[in-house]
C-alpha cells in the first residue's frame, strides 16, 4: 500500500480545497511536510486518521469543519468537510473519502445533513466500484494505525517508557499476530463454560445451588474488579501524560535541568527496583510453598529411611513381575521352571508368598518407590536451602537499594523546592502532586488485582467442591464432558496466547535491538518485559539513556514494528508498507540525528515526515537529500488558517 494523494476540504484550519501528492519514487521514498508549531501539522495528521478509521486525536474532535465556512454558510446551502485518499495497493487505486455535509436551514440553524465513507477502487475494465465495509477492513484494519501513524505524543511515549508507549507495544504485539482473536475466543469459553456449569443436577442433600448462586456473585466480583482496573489504568495513563508535560516544563529552565533530569532516572530506578522486589517475592513465595514442607520433614524422612533399610520386606519384590502375573501361572497347575503346583508343593507356597510384595499390594516395591523419593527429596533439600537463602539475601538488597533510591529523591526534591523561583516551584508542585495521584492510583490497580486473584482462588475452591457434590448420572455426566472440554479449549488457548506473544516479542526485541545498534552507532540490545516495560542493555550492564537516545529508541521500535508488521501482513511479493511519522529531531544531538535521519528512508517503502521548520537543519537536509521525492510547507496565516505550498523551505 503506497498513498499517491490525500485532498482536503474544509477540514480545521485547511479552508476550501488542499492538496498534497506524495513521492511513489522508489529511490525518493521520502515526502517531507514541514511546518511551524501550531501550523498543523497534526491536524494534517490526523485528516488521514479519520478519512480512513474516523478517528481524531485533537482538542474538540466534534468540531472538523473549518469555522469560516460554516459563518459564510447561507440559508438553504451546504457546507462540507471532506478528505480523500487516494493509494496503490497490489496494483489497483483505490480512493478513500469520508465527509460530512452541514445544511444552514431557514431558521438560520446549521445541523448536521448528511455523512458518509466511501471506499473505491478502479478494476480491471477501468470503471470504478463500490466495495463493502468488510474489504475496508481487510485492507485497512482499524488497529493498523498503531503501525503506520506515529504522531510526536507517541513517539514520546515510547522513549519515556510511558503507559500510553507500553500499551502501543502491547497492541502492536497482540494485532501483529491476530491474539486479540484467541483472547475472545477465550472470553468466550469461558462465558461458556459458566452457563455448562450451572446446568449441573444436584440431590437433595447436596449444596450445589447455594455454591451456584455464590459463583454467579464471585464472577460478578471478577467484572467489576477487571471493569475498575481498565479505568484506574485509564485515569493513570491521563496522569502520566500530565506528569510528563509538568516535567518538559520544569527541564526547560536551564536551573532546573539537570536535577529534573536526575529525578526522572532516580523515579525510572524506583520503579525497576519495585518491579525487581515484586518478581523476587513471587518466587520466594513459589520457591517456599513447593519445597518448605519437605524440607522441614527431612529428620522424620531420615528416620523412615533407617526403617526401610531395617525392613525385612525390602528387596524382596521383582521388578515387572504383578500378582495377576503369578496368579495366570498358579492357575496353570505348573511353575515356568516345569515344576507341578500341586497343593501342597513347596513351589505353590513360594508363589503364594510372594504375592504379598507384588502389585498390587507390593509392599517391598513400594518400600524402594519410598526410599527412592526419599533421597531425591533429601537431596533436593540441600539445594532448597541454599537458593532460598540467595534469593532471601537478593530481596533484602533490592529492599535497602529501594531505601536508599527514596532518600535520594527527598534530597534531590528538597534541593529542587530550595531553588525558589516562583513560576518553577508552582510547576515543582503540580509535578509532587501529579507524582502523589500516580502512586495513590498505582495503590488502587494493584489492589484490584490482588481482589481478582482472591476471587479467582474462591471460584476454584468453589468449582472443586461442587464437582465433588456433583450427583453422577447422565445428564451431570454429560454436562461434565461439556464443562472438560470447554477447560481443555480454554488451555489451549491460554498457551497459544503465551506463545505467540513470546515470538513477537523476541522478534521486535531482535529487531529493535538491531536498529538502535546502528543507530547509535554501539552494541545495545533491548529487553520487552511481562509488562511492557522496556530496558536498554550494552555489554556490561543496565544503561540509563539521554533525552536523544531515548528518542533515538522510539525510532527503533517504530522501524522494527513496521518490520514485523510487514513480515506478518505481506501476502504478495507486490505489497508496499507506508509510514507516517511525525519526527521528534530537536532532542536528538548532531551524531544521532545524522544516523537516524539516514536510517529512516530504509524503514519501509514510502515515509511520509512531519518536521518542525526549526528542526529541519543542514544535517537532516544533507542526510535526506537524494531521498526526497516531494516536500511542502504548512503556512500559517494571519487570519488563523493554514495553507500548503510545494517546495517549502529547502
Amino acid at each position: 500500500m503506497k498513498f499517491k494523494k490525500i485532498k482536503l476540504k474544509n477540514f480545521r484550519q485547511f479552508k476550501g480545497n488542499t492538496e498534497v501528492a506524495f513521492s511513489l519514487d522508489e529511490k525518493k521514498n521520502v515526502t517531507v511536510i514541514l511546518g511551524n508549531n501550531g501550523a498543523g501539522k497534526t491536524t494534517f495528521l490526523q485528516a488521514i486518521n479519520w478519512c480512513l478509521y474516523n478517528q481524531v486525536k485533537l482538542e474538540n474532535p466534534n468540531e472538523l469543519i473549518n469555522k469560516d465556512a460554516l459563518n459564510e454558510l447561507e440559508v438553504g446551502r451546504i457546507a462540507t468537510v471532506e478528505v480523500t485518499i487516494e493509494f496503490e495497493h497490489l496494483g489497483k487505486i483505490y480512493t478513500s473519502r469520508r465527509y460530512i455535509d452541514y445544511l444552514r436551514n431557514s431558521e438560520g440553524n446549521i445541523r448536521k445533513d448528511a455523512e458518509d465513507h466511501m471506499f473505491t477502487y478502479v478494476n480491471d475494465d477501468g470503471q470504478t466500484e463500490k466495495l463493502s465495509e468488510t474489504v475496508i477492513r481487510e485492507i485497512f484494519p482499524r488497529d493498523l494505525s498503531v503501525y503506520f501513524l506515529f504522531d510526536g505524543e507517541r513517539m514520546q511515549d515510547l522513549a519515556d517508557n510511558q503507559r500510553a508507549g507500553k500499551k502501543d507495544l502491547s497492541n502492536a504485539v497482540k494485532n501483529l499476530m491476530g491474539l486479540d482473536v484467541l483472547e475472545n475466543a477465550k472470553a468466550h469459553l469461558d462465558k461458556v463454560k459458566k452457563e455448562f456449569e450451572s446446568e449441573f443436577v444436584a440431590d437433595s442433600s447436596s449444596k450445589i445451588e447455594e455454591i451456584n448462586e455464590e459463583l454467579k456473585d464471585r464472577y460478578q466480583n471478577i467484572e467489576t474488579e477487571k471493569n475498575n482496573q481498565k479505568r484506574y489504568e485509564e485515569e493513570l495513563e491521563e496522569l502520566e501524560s500530565k506528569q510528563s508535560k509538568v516535567n518538559d516544563l520544569l527541564k526547560s529552565s536551564t536551573v532546573l535541568k539537570e536535577k529534573q533530569e536526575k529525578r526522572e532516572d532516580l523515579a525510572r530506578r524506583l520503579s525497576s527496583v519495585e518491579n525487581m522486589i515484586e518478581n523476587t517475592k513471587q518466587q520466594m513465595f513459589s520457591k517456599f510453598s513447593t519445597n518448605a514442607a519437605v524440607f522441614f520433614l527431612s529428620d522424620k524422612m531420615k528416620e523412615v529411611l533407617k526403617k526401610i533399610d531395617k525392613s525385612s520386606l525390602k528387596d524382596k519384590g521383582i521388578d515387572g513381575i504383578n500378582v495377576h502375573a503369578v496368579e495366570q501361572i498358579i492357575a496353570s497347575g505348573k511353575c515356568i521352571c516345569g515344576c507341578e503346583l500341586t497343593e501342597d508343593s513347596p513351589a505353590l507356597k513360594k508363589l503364594e508368598d510372594l504375592k504379598n510384595y507384588l502389585p498390587p499390594k507390593s509392599y517391598s516395591i513400594l518400600l524402594n518407590t519410598i526410599n527412592h523419593q526419599i533421597n531425591n527429596s533429601i537431596e533436593n533439600n540441600n539445594t532448597f536451602y541454599a537458593d532460598f537463602n540467595k534469593m532471601y539475601e537478593n530481596y533484602n538488597k533490592l529492599l535497602n537499594d529501594k531505601d536508599k533510591i527514596i532518600n535520594m529523591s527527598r534530597e534531590n526534591d528538597k534541593l529542587i523546592a530550595d531553588i525558589g523561583d516562583q513560576d518553577l516551584s508552582k510547576y515543582d508542585e503540580e509535578y509532587k502532586e501529579l507524582r502523589e495521584q500516580i502512586r495513590l492510583k498505582l495503590i488502587a490497580i494493584g489492589s484490584c488485582k490482588n481482589q481478582i486473584e482472591t476471587q479467582e482462588a474462591r471460584v476454584k475452591s468453589l468449582e472443586s467442591a461442587r464437582s465433588n457434590m456433583v450427583v453422577s448420572n447422565d445428564i451431570n455426566d454429560n454436562v461434565q464432558l461439556k464443562v472438560d472440554i470447554c477447560q481443555k479449549l480454554k488451555d489451549d488457548m491460554v498457551n497459544r496466547l503465551t506463545k505467540k506473544e513470546t515470538e513477537v516479542k523476541e522478534e521486535l526485541q531482535s529487531k529493535t535491538s538491531e536498529l538502535l545498534s546502528e543507530m547509535l552507532n554501539s552494541n545495545k540490545e533491548i529487553y520487552i518485559g511481562d509488562d511492557y516495560n522496556f530496558e536498554v542493555t550494552d555489554q556490561y550492564k543496565t544503561t540509563t539513556l539521554s533525552e536523544g537516545e531515548k528518542i533515538v529508541t522510539s525510532f527503533a521500535f517504530v522501524g522494527s514494528i513496521i518490520s514485523v508488521a510487514k513480515k506478518v501482513m505481506e501476502s504478495d511479493d507486490d505489497s508496499k508498507f507506508t509510514l507516517v511519522m511525525d519526527a521528534p529531531f530537536a532532542k536528538l544531538d548532531k551524531t544521532h540525528r545524522k544516523n537516524v535521519t539516514e536510517k529512516i528512508p530504509t524503514l519501509t517503502d514510502q515515509i511520509i515526515l512531519l518536521s518542525a521548520d526549526s528542526q529541519w537543519d543542514e544535517d537532516i537536509k544533507s542526510a535526506l537529500e537524494s531521498k526526497i521525492g516531494k516536500i511542502y510547507e504548512i503556512k500559517a496565516l494571519k487570519s488563523g488558517l493554514s495553507e500548503i505550498i510545494e517546495g517549502g523551505n529547502r
